[in-house]
């Protein structure tokens, strides 16, 4: 039987390689100059009936009843709603900046989640935490300075500077999903647990 932290955290770092392929995909669509909302509704499209799917198999329908109880639904929606504003804020980073900039800055969501947990009093702080926490701000300290040397004119300047403030703009956005979804973990939903 497999540690559950351990467990965590090999899902958690599986998570994070489907973000990095699924944001390098995402630049590649918006390169062809969809739409935001066209690529988030696609997106979306694709996202929901497979979670519908992935649930429906671990719990059956008892599940999904859940999602619609009154307790549960207005939590969903809100937290549907940060995701999708998180997403947004980001897609608009990568229309203006590289990946490579725009995908570290929006990964500093742990750091509003747990500011956040730590306010709302779900977590406590701890020394890792706070290392890690030093690590993030270090690391965006030394992107911005690159950038800095590495943006020439003006006009290239400023979209940097408005990529960067989108993605930081989803970061905070998607630690609010990830905040209100550990208020539905706080329900014990064991249905969100794989």
């Amino acid at each position: 039987m497999i540690d559950e932290q351990l467990l965590g955290t090999i899902l958690a770092l599986f998570a994070a390689v489907c973000w990095g392929v699924g944001a390098s995909l995402y630049k590649i669509v918006l390169k062809s100059e969809h739409s935001l909302f066209l690529t988030i509704t696609i997106r979306g499209s694709i996202a929901v009936p497979f979670i519908a799917i992935v649930t429906f198999f671990v719990n059956n329908f008892y599940s999904l009843e859940i999602l619609f109880s009154p307790e549960v639904l207005p939590i969903l929606i809100f937290s549907s709603i940060f995701v999708g504003f998180g997403d947004l804020w980001f897609f608009g980073s990568l229309q203006r900046i590289e990946i490579t900039k725009a995908m570290p800055v929006a990964s500093i969501y742990p750091l509003f989640t747990a500011i956040l947990l730590i306010i709302f009093g779900l977590e406590t702080i701890s020394l890792v935490v706070l290392i890690g926490i030093i690590i993030l701000i270090a690391g965006l300290g030394f992107l911005a300075q690159e950038n800095k040397s590495s943006s020439s004119n003006l006009e290239s300047q400023e979209e940097m500077k408005m990529g960067l403030a989108l993605a930081v703009l989803a970061a905070l956005f998607w630690s609010f999903a990830i905040y209100t979804l550990r208020l539905l973990l706080d329900y014990q939903m064991s249905m969100f647990i794989l």
